[in-house]
C-alpha cells in the first residue's frame, strides 16, 4: 500500500485541547497510538476488482481486521476470497433511524471536519429516489379497491401517495414540518409502524384488510410486495438523501456489535448509543475506529467517511482511504475533488454500477 502520509496540521484543533470538543479515540490504545493492526471499513460494491485492489493496497505485513457494510446490493461476487471480512447488513428503515443518524452530523466536531474537508454536512432533503418510486405503493390503492376494503382508508392512502409524489424542493426545512405534513394523512403513533405488516394500519384499515393485502406478497412480480416496500419508505421521502446501511452499519462496527438483524427499536438505541459515546470523553475506549476505508462515493458513503475522518481529524491521525469509482470522463472530476485530500486514492472499477448515486452524491457534497 502507500505510505502513509503526514497528517495535515493546518486547521487542526490544539494537540490536547480539550476545552471545546471532546477529543475520540482513535485505532489503538487509548491515547490514539497505532497498535499496529489495519483496521479496515469496506462500504463499496464488491468486485474482483475490489478484491484485488484490497489485496495490493492493504498488503499483508501487518493484521488486518476488516469490517463491511454488505447489503445486498452491494455484492457482485459471491465471495472475497483471501480476505476474512465480518459483514453487517442491518435493517435501516424508519423516520425515527432517519432522525437519529442527521442527530449524528449535528456535534461541532462534525462539522468543522466538513468545512475543513470543504464538503457539505448531510442534512435533510427530498429523497428524490423514495419520491419517484412512490408510484409503486399505488399498486396497494388498486388491490385494496379491487376487494371492495375501507373507502375511507383507501382515500387516505391514495392522498398520501399522491402528495409525496407531488413533493417540491424546499417545500420542508425540519423534520417538525415533514411529521407535521405526515401527520395530515395518518392516526398519531406512525412512527412505530413502519413494517409491511402494521403500515396501513396508519390509514385506518383493519386488521383483517392489512392481513390480506400482505397475504398476496410473494406474486410472480410481487408488485404488492414493492407497493409496500415503497409505501414504507414514503414515510421517509424528507431525511436523509439515500441509504442510511453504510452509516448504520458503520455504527455498529464501531460499537463492536455482532453482525445481525435486530429489530427498528433497536436499532435507534444502538445508533443513539454511539451519539452519545461519540460525545462523552470516558467512552472513547469502547470504539473501534478504522484507520483506512474503502467506499464507493456515493451519498451514504461520504457520509461514513465524515464521522471517521472527524475522529482522525481531532486526534492529529491519518485515516487511509480507497475510492471505488465507475469508469469514464464524467468521474474524472469527482476523482479530483475526491483525491484532493492526503491519503485518499481512487481507482476506476468497470464493474461499478453506482454512476448515477455517485453523480448525486458529488453534486449535494461538492457543489459538481
Amino acid at each position: 500500500m502507500a505510505a502513509a502520509a503526514e497528517p495535515k496540521t493546518e486547521g487542526y484543533p490544539a494537540a490536547g485541547d480539550e476545552s471545546n470538543e471532546p477529543a475520540l479515540a482513535t485505532t489503538g490504545d487509548e491515547d490514539g497510538e497505532d497498535d499496529g493492526v489495519r483496521d479496515v471499513f469496506m462500504c463499496c460494491q464488491q468486485t474482483q476488482a475490489v478484491l484485488d485492489k484490497t489485496k495490493a493496497w492493504l498488503g499483508d505485513d501487518k493484521p488486518l481486521v476488516i469490517k463491511a457494510s454488505l447489503p445486498k446490493f452491494n455484492k457482485k461476487i459471491d465471495k472475497m476470497t483471501g480476505i476474512d471480512i465480518i459483514a453487517f447488513d442491518t435493517p435501516c428503515f424508519g423516520p425515527k433511524l432517519t432522525r437519529t443518524v442527521l442527530g449524528l452530523f449535528t456535534h461541532p466536531l462534525v462539522q468543522e471536519t466538513a468545512r475543513h474537508f470543504k464538503v457539505q454536512v448531510p442534512i435533510y432533503t427530498i429523497n428524490k429516489i423514495v419520491q419517484d418510486r412512490m408510484k409503486r405503493a399505488k399498486n396497494l390503492v388498486e388491490e385494496a379497491t379491487k376487494l371492495q376494503f375501507d373507502a375511507t382508508a383507501i382515500g387516505k392512502l391514495s392522498d398520501f401517495i399522491d402528495a409525496v409524489i407531488k413533493l417540491t424542493p424546499g417545500q420542508f426545512s425540519t423534520s417538525e414540518e415533514w411529521y407535521g405534513f405526515v401527520n395530515q394523512f395518518v392516526a398519531p403513533g406512525w412512527e412505530d409502524k413502519m413494517h409491511m405488516n402494521s403500515v396501513l394500519s396508519n390509514f385506518g384499515f383493519p386488521p383483517d384488510e392489512c392481513k390480506a393485502l400482505n397475504d398476496r406478497r410473494d406474486t410472480e412480480q410481487d408488485t404488492i410486495g414493492q407497493g409496500f416496500r415503497w409505501l414504507s419508505k414514503g414515510f421517509d421521502c424528507f431525511g436523509f438523501p439515500g441509504s442510511l446501511a453504510d452509516v448504520v452499519n458503520m455504527v455498529f462496527a464501531m460499537l463492536n456489535q455482532q453482525p445481525g438483524r435486530p429489530g427498528q427499536g433497536e436499532v435507534v438505541a444502538i445508533v443513539e448509543d454511539f451519539q452519545q459515546t461519540f460525545c462523552n470523553v470516558s467512552d472513547w475506549k469502547r470504539l473501534w475506529v478504522p484507520t483506512h476505508m474503502i467506499h464507493d462515493a456515493e451519498y451514504d458513503d461520504m457520509a461514513s467517511w465524515l464521522l471517521v475522518q472527524s475522529i482522525h481529524y481531532k486526534r492529529m491521525t491519518t485515516l487511509q482511504v480507497m475510492i471505488q469509482l465507475p469508469v469514464g470522463d464524467p468521474f474524472d472530476e469527482v476523482e479530483r475533488k475526491l483525491t484532493a485530500t492526503t491519503a485518499i486514492e481512487a481507482f476506476r472499477d468497470a464493474d461499478s454500477t453506482n454512476a448515477q448515486n455517485v453523480t448525486q452524491a458529488a453534486k449535494m457534497m461538492f457543489g459538481i
